[in-house]
């Protein structure tokens, strides 16, 4: 993700955590609120709960809709 996407997103309300190897290029960011990570483990552990959470919840949906009715 670049920086201009970056920036729309923390502007637009969303929270956003951000890796860069120079950490001077990342503080634009800061001062728009992100939460800068200092590897880029980090970033990929958030990344990856929000991709199963996104999973799980999609899997709900799909069961609340596809089960038979009790009545």
């Amino acid at each position: 993700m670049g920086l201009p996407m970056a920036k729309n997103l923390l502007k637009s309300g969303f929270k956003l955590k951000a890796f860069n190897r120079s950490i001077s290029k990342a503080e634009p960011l800061k001062e728009l609120g992100a939460e800068i990570s200092k590897t880029l483990g980090e970033v990929v552990i958030v990344a990856v709960g929000v991709l199963v959470a996104n999973q799980v919840q999609q899997m709900l949906d799909k069961a609340r809709t596809s089960a038979p009715s009790a009545e």
